[in-house]
């Protein structure tokens, strides 16, 4: 039968998206991610209950679930395998594939999928992991891109500052990585050009792989948030601007997002009763909702 990992059940990987085009806006969370993956798992196990069980391969395990910018898919990641499910339609599955491109051309087995992030229906990113090579523990990763419609897969062609990959954030041009202590900003130009490296922000130890992304106005400029060195403290930085702290919480910042249009941050910190909403302009603190588990 399917399994599903520890990451996906993390209460900290449930979204939060903000609406700020109203002066009381309203905050909402799309279902959970243990919701979505139980649903994800079902429809799964439907398609490979029976080839497991007569041998033919075994049952795939669920390694990662993201929802893209819109909320309009998501995308489930298992080691070997690709599934794209469209958040309408009764979560109907759009898209499978299974992985048979590897990052260095290696031989099946060597890399398996460890992450997926989707910006549409038609483009995501791809983290691939293996062991190191010596026997030395550990592993390494690699990003690769996926064009969904015609299936191929091409890896970033960029060395990564760190060894293994804690989150992923891939909106419009910008691809966001985020490692260990590290956060990498990428762009994606069009027309088969290199990738390109724009920001590295040095952060606290963040096993959550937290980090948050938007590209405002639809051109080239963003907006990139990431956790900063100081417990409870997030930085926020724009291109070609000073960055600014935003004094979040005094417990471990666990989550934050930004609305679509950059202008707010709500973030909640490990104590889990806390919700607060800042300004990226200056980082002031606009409103703080309290007893969030009795609002949810």
């Amino acid at each position: 039968m399917l399994t599903k990992t520890s990451s996906c059940t993390n209460p900290c990987r449930k979204h939060i998206y903000i609406d700020a085009s109203i002066e009381l806006f309203a905050i909402t969370t799309t279902p959970s991610i243990d919701v979505v993956a139980e649903v994800v798992l079902e429809i799964m196990m439907a398609a490979t209950t029976s080839s497991a069980v007569a041998g033919e391969r075994p049952a795939p395990v669920l390694v990662h679930l993201a929802f893209n910018p819109f909320s309009t898919c998501f995308i489930a990641a298992t080691a070997t395998g690709l599934h794209v499910f469209s958040c309408f339609n009764s979560l109907g599955k759009v898209l499978d594939r299974d992985v048979e491109v590897f990052p260095d051309g290696s031989s099946p087995g060597v890399w398996k999928v460890a992450m997926a992030e989707m910006f549409n229906e038609a483009f995501a990113a791809v983290v691939f992991r293996r062991k190191k090579a010596g026997g030395s523990g550990g592993s390494v990763d690699k990003v690769c891109f996926w064009c969904v419609p015609n299936g191929r897969m091409c890896c970033m062609g960029k060395e990564l500052p760190f060894d293994v990959v804690r989150g992923l954030r891939l909106v419009g041009e910008y691809l966001l990585v985020a490692g260990d202590d590290k956060t990498v900003l990428y762009e994606i130009p069009h027309h088969g050009a290199a990738v390109k490296k724009v920001k590295v922000v040095e952060t606290a130890i963040n096993p959550l792989g937290l980090g948050a992304l938007v590209q405002l106005d639809g051109n080239a400029r963003f907006l990139l948030v990431a956790p900063q060195k100081m417990k409870g403290m997030l930085q926020v930085h724009r291109l070609a601007e000073d960055h600014v702290y935003v004094r979040a919480h005094y417990s471990t910042v666990v989550s934050f997002a930004l609305s679509h249009d950059g202008r707010l941050l709500a973030t909640a910190g490990s104590k889990g009763t806390l919700l607060r909403i800042f300004g990226t302009s200056d980082g002031k603190l606009l409103q703080e909702i309290p007893n969030v588990q009795q609002i949810l």
